[in-house]
C-alpha cells in the first residue's frame, strides 16, 4: 500500500483497535514466554543473539510488558469514543469485563484443580507446578470476584482496568472542559502523583501503613501508571489525535517499512537501555501509529494481528495456563526449546483455545434461549 493511500483513508477505526490490541496479545505471550526461565517448563529458553550483552529472548521481552500500556490506552480510547455514540453505562461496562473474565474462570479453575492439583514439579520455582494444590471455597470467591488474584498471577490486570472503568466518567468530565494541550499536562501530573506521592502515603505509619492493604495498593498505587495510559488514550479519542499525531510523524520522518521497523527498534532500545518503561505515556501513540503504519503495508499479517486482537481477551485469559500452570500443555510451549518456536506454539494453542471457548459459550447461550427463552 502506497504511504498516500494511507495518509488519505487513515482512521483509527474499530479494526485497527483490533489490529492494534493483536500486537499487544502477542508482546504479552513473548513477555511472560520469555523472561523468567524458572517459571517455564525445562528452564532458560535457546536464542541465536544477544543484544547489549544480554540474551535477545530477555531484552525484547522485557519489552513485551508495554502490552499494558497499549492495552489501557486502547481501552481509553475505546470507551471514549463509545461514551460519544451513547451515555455512558458503567454498570454495563462493569458486568462486560466480568462476564468475560467468568467465562474462561468457570471453565479452566475447574480443570486446573481436578487435573493439575497434584503435579510433578517440572520448573524451579514452585510459583507454575503448586498453584493449585490446596483448594479452599475462600480462595476461589475472592478470585472470581477480582478481590484475589492467587489462582492465575497474570490476573491482576482485572483489578487495575476495574479501576479504569469506574474512574471513566470523571474522567470525562475533566477531559471535556480542557483542550488536547491542558489534558496531556493534567495526565503528565496524574502519572506523577498516582506514582511518587500514594505510595509514599501509603508508607506514612500515622495513616496507617496502606500499602499493606490489597485495596489500596492494587487498586491505586499500582493502577495509577496504566491510568494515565488510560487517560492519554481516552485525550486522543476526543480529539481525534490519532490522525494529526500520524501527519506529525510522517512529516518528520518519511515513513515506509524500513523506517517504520527502524522507529519501532529505537522506541524499543530507549526503553530498555536509556529511559526506561517511566514514558510509555509517550511510547504508547507513537508505537500505535508506527504499528499501524508497518501492518497497513503488510495485509495478510495485519489481518492475522486483526484476528488476534478479536480474541485477545479471551488469549489474555487462558495464555499462562499453558505457558505455566498445565504441566503438559506446558511442556508442550516449551518442547521445541527455541525461543521464537516456543513463542509459536503458545500463540497457536491459546488461539485455538480463545476460539473454542467462544463457540462454547456461544452454544451454551442458544441453547439456553431455545428451551427456557419462548
Amino acid at each position: 500500500m502506497k504511504s498516500k493511500e494511507i495518509s488519505n483513508n487513515i482512521v483509527f477505526s474499530k479494526e485497527d483497535t483490533k489490529v492494534i490490541k493483536g500486537v499487544a496479545i502477542v508482546l504479552m505471550l513473548m513477555h511472560h514466554l520469555w523472561i523468567i526461565p524458572d517459571r517455564i517448563a525445562g528452564g532458560e529458553l535457546n536464542y541465536l543473539l544477544s543484544v547489549f550483552g544480554e540474551s535477545s529472548l530477555s531484552f525484547f521481552g522485557w519489552f513485551g510488558n508495554i502490552c499494558v500500556s497499549l492495552f489501557f490506552f486502547l481501552g481509553g480510547y475505546g470507551i471514549y469514543v463509545q461514551s460519544t455514540k451513547k451515555d455512558f453505562n458503567l454498570i454495563k461496562n462493569i458486568k462486560k469485563l466480568f462476564i468475560s473474565y467468568w467465562k474462561v474462570f468457570l471453565i479452566f479453575i475447574p480443570i486446573a484443580f481436578i487435573f493439575f492439583s497434584n503435579q510433578v514439579p517440572y520448573t524451579v520455582s514452585d510459583y507454575s507446578y503448586a498453584r493449585y494444590n490446596v483448594f479452599t471455597w475462600t480462595e476461589v470467591l475472592q478470585n472470581f470476584f477480582t478481590i484475589s488474584y492467587s489462582l492465575n498471577g497474570e490476573w491482576w490486570f482485572l483489578s487495575s482496568y476495574l479501576v479504569a472503568i469506574i474512574s471513566f466518567p470523571i474522567i470525562k468530565m475533566i477531559i471535556d472542559k480542557f483542550n488536547y494541550k491542558s489534558n496531556i499536562l493534567i495526565v503528565i501530573f496524574v502519572l506523577l502523583f498516582g506514582t511518587y506521592i500514594f505510595p509514599a502515603l501509603g508508607n506514612i505509619s500515622t495513616l496507617g501503613n496502606l500499602n499493606t492493604s490489597f485495596i489500596y495498593y492494587n487498586f491505586l498505587c499500582k493502577s495509577f501508571p496504566w491510568m494515565a495510559c488510560f487517560w492519554l488514550g481516552a485525550v486522543f479519542a476526543k480529539d481525534n489525535l490519532i490522525i494529526g499525531f500520524y501527519n506529525k510523524i510522517k512529516n518528520a520522518i518519511h515513513l515506509n517499512l524500513f523506517v517504520d521497523v527502524l522507529a519501532i527498534l529505537s522506541i524499543i532500545f530507549l526503553r530498555q537501555k536509556v529511559i526506561g518503561a517511566e514514558l510509555d505515556i509517550l511510547y504508547t501513540p507513537v508505537l500505535v501509529v508506527l504499528f499501524m503504519d508497518l501492518l497497513n503495508r503488510l495485509k495478510i499479517v495485519r489481518n492475522i494481528f486483526a484476528e488476534f486482537g478479536n480474541r485477545s481477551t479471551n488469549m489474555y485469559l487462558i495464555h499462562s495456563f499453558y505457558c505455566y500452570y498445565f504441566a503438559l500443555f506446558a511442556k508442550i510451549t516449551t518442547y521445541f526449546k527455541w525461543g521464537i518456536s516456543c513463542l509459536l506454539v503458545l500463540i497457536i494453542m491459546t488461539y485455538v483455545s480463545a476460539v473454542l471457548l467462544d463457540y462454547f459459550w456461544n452454544g451454551i447461550e442458544k441453547l439456553f434461549k431455545k428451551v427456557f427463552v419462548k
